[in-house]
C-alpha cells in the first residue's frame, strides 16, 4: 500500500482478525480493511511519524468513532508538535481545520470533540491563535443539532478553560436560542454554567432571577425554567419562601403550572406546614398531574406529618 506522498513497503500487513464462531459478523468493506491491516503495525509499534498520521487520517474518515485510532492520532500530533522538524504546513491550526471538517460531517461521534480538547491545549500557548473561532464553529454545528450533548459538553469546556463565566456574548447565545424556543434544555443548562458556574453573586442571582421569571412568563408549563428558578435559590443558599407571592400566581386557573405546585409544597415545608404540602402532593397525584402519581406519592412519603 503506496500513496503519492508515503512508502509503507516495509510494513508486513497485519489483517484484521477473522472471527468464525461470532453469532454475526462485522461486515467491514474492503478499503477499511486494507487500511486497518496497514496501520495495525504501525500502532503496535508506536510509529509516531507523519505516514502513521496518514493513516489515522484515513482510517478516521471511513470510521470517525474509531477511539484507539483517536488517541493514536493524538500521541503522533504531540510528538511531532513537539519534535525539531515539527509538523507540516500550519502546524496544529491545520489540524483543528481537519477536525472541524470532521466534526461537520459526522455530528454525533464524541471523540472529535474530546480530542478537539487536546488540541486546543497544545495549542494554548500560541497568541496568534483566536480562540473565539471555537465558538463559531460550535454555533455552525449547533444550528444542525441544537440538542448535540457532546457539542454542548465542548461548549462548557471552553467556558471554563478560557474563564467565560458571565460572558456577554454567551449570556446573548443563550437568550437568542431561548427567545427561538424556551423550552430548549441544553440552553438552560449552558446558562446556568455561564451565570453560576465559578460563584453566584447577588447582582448576578438578581439578574438571572428577573430573567427566569420573565420566561417562566412566556411558558408557565415548561419545567426548563422552573427547575433553574430552584437551582438559582439552591445555589445561594437561599430559602424558597421568598418566591411564595410569584409561585402562587402560577397556581390560579388560568395560569396553572405543576412545576409552580412542586415548588409550592417545598415552600410549605419550609415553614413547617407539612399538612399543606400533603395536601398538594395528593392533588398533583390525583388530578393535575396523575401520570407522576407514584412520583408524588413518593414525594409525600419523605415527609412527615406529624400526626
Amino acid at each position: 500500500m503506496n500513496t503519492s506522498q508515503y512508502n509503507y513497503d516495509d510494513i508486513i500487513p497485519s489483517p484484521i482478525p477473522a472471527t468464525p464462531d461470532t453469532l454475526t459478523q462485522i461486515l467491514y468493506s474492503d478499503q477499511y480493511k486494507l487500511v486497518l491491516s496497514y496501520i495495525r503495525p504501525l500502532l503496535l509499534a508506536n510509529e509516531l511519524s507523519l505516514r502513521a498520521l496518514h493513516l489515522t487520517t484515513k482510517t478516521i474518515e471511513l470510521v470517525p468513532a474509531h477511539y484507539t485510532i483517536w488517541y493514536y492520532r493524538y500521541n503522533i500530533v504531540a510528538h511531532l508538535q513537539s519534535s525539531k522538524d515539527g509538523l507540516p504546513g500550519n502546524g496544529l491550526i491545520d489540524e483543528l481545520d481537519w477536525c472541524e471538517s470532521m466534526g461537520i460531517s459526522t455530528l454525533k461521534s464524541y471523540q472529535i470533540w474530546n480530542y478537539r480538547k487536546l488540541i486546543i491545549q497544545l495549542i494554548q500557548t500560541d497568541k496568534d491563535y483566536d480562540f473565539n473561532k471555537e465558538f463559531e464553529i460550535v454555533a455552525r454545528v449547533l444550528d444542525e443539532d441544537e440538542k448535540n450533548y457532546h457539542v454542548w459538553s465542548y461548549r462548557k469546556w471552553l467556558v471554563e478553560t478560557f474563564n467565560l463565566y458571565n460572558s456577554e456574548s454567551e449570556l446573548k447565545y443563550t437568550a437568542d436560542l431561548l427567545n427561538k424556543d424556551v423550552r430548549n434544555n441544553s440552553a438552560w443548562n449552558h446558562r446556568f454554567v455561564v451565570s453560576l458556574g465559578e460563584s453566584l453573586s447577588q447582582d448576578v442571582f438578581q439578574r438571572e432571577l428577573d430573567y427566569v421569571k420573565k420566561m417562566i412568563g412566556v411558558a408557565p408549563t415548561n419545567p426548563s425554567s422552573w427547575n433553574y428558578l430552584k437551582g438559582l435559590y439552591k445555589k445561594l443558599g437561599k430559602s424558597l419562601v421568598d418566591l411564595k407571592p410569584f409561585v402562587v400566581k402560577y397556581t390560579e386557573s388560568d395560569n396553572l403550572s405543576v412545576y409552580a405546585y412542586e415548588i409550592l409544597a417545598d415552600i410549605h415545608v419550609e415553614e413547617k406546614n407539612l399538612v399543606k404540602s400533603a395536601e398538594i402532593y395528593d392533588l398533583l397525584g390525583g388530578k393535575l398531574d396523575s401520570i407522576r402519581v407514584n412520583y408524588w406519592k413518593y414525594k409525600k412519603s419523605q415527609i412527615t406529618l406529624g400526626v
